[in-house]
């Protein structure tokens, strides 16, 4: 596969037609996310964590998953409430929203019947092989935002209003150069976002989504969320791991060269930074396939590729909603 013109030429791709929208970072937001929920301090002393950076992808946070489920949904806003960090999320809502993402999730149809089990103190309780949850945890599955597509920060807005600006220019359409993700993609793909925390590994190394068929010798089949009936986080954990350990047998049958070359375009994109520097819990964008595609995948096609691209290089895409 041809390399990145983008990444090749260190060239930005740009349009004269360039859509623009003033977005605010939803401070609110990552303040729940916090150990206390209300940790100002933690929004300011790690400020470029949480910051919208330029050529990152910002999602509006304004909705939540489960209509009215908190206060920030009932607020008029005079601007779109984005981020671009996903720190502070826990590891269980990830998983709940790898698992609402998931090929085989009546997303839509049974949503409100799956919340009503995740907001049940049942699905918090310790189960077999697993501690309870932590009410902070619990509330961050109960108010899982509902994300949705904004565009690219073309500036830097701050969580906090003590540290910076908390406004930025979002591209919201044209042509523009933005970092891949963990999958390659050619010209011509529909290009949708996923969260690398929650999603990097429940898909193969091509960017299909991996679909576990049930293992007779395992009680539990398939995503234990498809029936809407009562499950436990337990069941989820469960069911993320066998997908994640899934991917990783289909990542260790790739070449190693292959490998090497990811890490180290990790490496100079500050994915494998040492300690707490590291801005990893980010959107990055992947080649939407049709088929095993779920209606979370179908709502996150935002662009189209032009111009091919290795996993963790710059690529040209156009922001465009009829990408469709």
């Amino acid at each position: 596969m041809a390399t990145s013109l983008a990444n090749t030429t260190s060239t930005r791709a740009d349009s004269a037609s360039r859509h623009m929208l003033q977005c605010r970072v939803h401070r609110d937001r990552l303040l729940s996310w916090t150990d206390t929920q209300c940790n100002n301090n933690e929004l300011q002393r790690n400020k470029h964590r949480y910051s919208l950076t330029k050529d990152e992808l910002a999602v509006d946070v304004t909705q939540q998953m489960d209509p009215h489920s908190d206060q920030y949904g009932r607020r008029s806003q005079p601007y779109p409430m984005v981020l671009s960090s996903f720190h502070g999320l826990s590891s269980v809502a990830n998983d709940v929203y790898a698992c609402l993402m998931y090929s085989s999730t009546p997303f839509h149809s049974d949503r409100h019947e799956l919340f009503q089990v995740l907001k049940h103190q049942d699905f918090a309780k310790a189960d077999e092989g697993h501690t309870a949850l932590s009410p902070a945890d619990h509330s961050h599955v109960k108010t899982l935002p509902y994300f949705r597509t904004m565009g690219y920060s073309v500036g830097t807005a701050y969580a906090h209003e003590n540290t910076g600006d908390t406004i930025a220019s979002v591209m919201i359409g044209g042509i523009t150069t933005v970092l891949n993700g963990a999958f390659p993609l050619q010209t011509g793909d529909r290009v949708m976002w996923y969260l690398t925390k929650a999603e990097a590994d429940m898909f193969d190394p091509a960017g299909r989504r991996i679909l576990m068929k049930g293992n007779p010798s395992i009680p539990m089949k398939g995503n234990p969320m498809e029936q809407a009936d009562a499950f436990s986080h337990g069941d989820v954990k469960d069911f993320v791991e066998r997908v994640r350990k899934e991917s990783k047998r289909l990542k260790n049958d790739t070449k190693s060269q292959s490998r090497n070359k990811v890490q180290f375009m990790k490496n100079v994109n500050g994915f494998e930074l040492a300690g707490n520097e590291a801005k990893s819990e980010v959107a990055l964008i992947k080649p939407f396939h049709y088929r095993f595609s779920s209606d979370g995948d179908i709502e996150r096609v935002f662009a189209v590729c032009i111009s091919p691209a290795a996993p963790f290089e710059m690529v040209d895409i156009m922001i465009s909603r009829q990408s469709m």
